[in-house]
């Protein structure tokens, strides 16, 4: 799309040496605001959980409206069961995964509204989730890095 992912946006002045963004405070909110809508589409208009929910998952359009993209991971919940969950192996990006479906196997909706958390944190802190893969059974929550590349705070409990 004519505006890139939302991680294009956030980071692109990084890339060319600059401290600031290129999107303004209202822009990352209209972009946020409409990705949390997409997704709401999804669990609650279809049933589907997305699973890989990250900002380069974001694509913007020419006037940066925001349309969550790559279904790959996607798992489709069976609503004629009373199953309050899907038990399934693991997939996702880590820093963007929850620990609960991390240690458990077992997907909802609230996984996807966890990765969507870090994508807010992500657009607001201007920071990227890192994972610290050296951790037994890697990183539950993301630590997130500046824009210089060091860890700017513990990892978020």
């Amino acid at each position: 799309m004519a505006g890139g992912t939302l991680a294009d946006q956030l980071y692109k002045l990084q890339r060319e040496n600059s401290h600031c963004t290129s999107l303004t405070w209202k822009q990352r909110l209209n972009i946020c605001i409409g990705a949390g809508r997409g997704l709401d589409y999804l669990h609650t208009g279809h049933g589907v959980i997305h699973r890989d929910v990250k900002a380069s998952n974001i694509l913007l359009d020419e006037n940066l409206v925001a349309k969550v993209s790559d279904f790959g991971l996607a798992k489709h919940e069976n609503r004629s069961t009373s199953q309050s969950h899907i038990s399934t192996k693991v997939k996702g990006t880590k820093g963007y995964l929850d620990a609960h479906y991390m240690s458990t196997g077992k997907l909802t909706r609230k996984s996807d509204t966890y990765a969507f958390g870090v994508v807010l944190l992500e657009s607001i802190l201007m920071w990227r989730p890192a994972v610290d893969l050296m951790l037994p059974g890697g990183n539950r929550t993301p630590d997130f890095l500046t824009q210089d590349g060091s860890r700017k705070a513990q990892t978020i409990r």
